[in-house]
């Protein structure tokens, strides 16, 4: 007779929930990201661990963080600082800057957080996710998304938000977005301090003028 080793589950059925709980994953799985050959334009979002994280400190720490992305090679263009996930338009060449950049931008990002929440250990929820644009049309719709991603929450009512990179666009027309008139005066000192941190717009430039 064959010996039953230890342990074994006889039927189908478990009524004492015995062994390891089951993990329901809904996060992006560590399979291989989409292989990027030649500069494109990307989508990332970067989910948190549930955590108020849209404030001044923060919003100076992204920035600081998107300083340390662009030493690496990644070319971060726009952003939008939500509750408790975070929004990029970024450029890159080849998935190892895109790779090296945002390990740098996460490292640097995680750091501060869990020196404000006095807490050790990751802060992402899930592994950041990736969409690569491929038309002009696709890069629009995403800085449209990005920019208006206050008033999808309805944490604010403009485009012109201190939590975004709208500052930084020079003619909101290229995007297909309309801005009240009242919403308009930019502040030239937090203008320049944008452009030191953010990258201009090269990919699908000319075409977007066109849509």
């Amino acid at each position: 007779m064959k010996k039953i080793r230890k342990g074994f589950q006889l039927k189908l059925t478990n009524p004492k929930n015995a062994g390891r709980p089951a993990i329901h994953d809904q996060g992006i799985r560590h399979t291989k990201r989409e292989e990027i050959s030649r500069p494109r334009p990307l989508h990332l979002t970067i989910k948190l661990i549930r955590a108020d994280i849209q404030n001044k400190i923060f919003l100076k720490a992204l920035r600081h963080a998107i300083v340390r992305a662009r030493l690496q090679g990644l070319k971060i263009i726009h952003y939008s600082l939500e509750h408790d996930h975070i929004h990029l338009y970024a450029e890159s060449s080849d998935n190892k800057t895109l790779g090296s950049g945002m390990k740098a931008l996460g490292v640097s990002l995680v750091k501060k957080i869990n020196i404000y929440f006095k807490r050790k250990g990751t802060c992402y929820k899930t592994r950041y996710h990736l969409r690569i644009l491929r038309s002009a049309s696709e890069v629009k719709n995403v800085i449209n998304y990005i920019l208006k991603n206050g008033i999808k929450h309805k944490r604010t009512n403009s485009v012109i938000d201190p939590y975004n990179s709208a500052l930084v666009l020079h003619d909101f027309r290229i995007v297909g977005m309309k801005v009240k008139p009242a919403d308009n005066k930019i502040v030239k000192n937090e203008q320049s301090l944008l452009r030191e941190v953010l990258d201009e717009l090269s990919l699908f430039r000319k075409e977007l003028r066109f849509i």
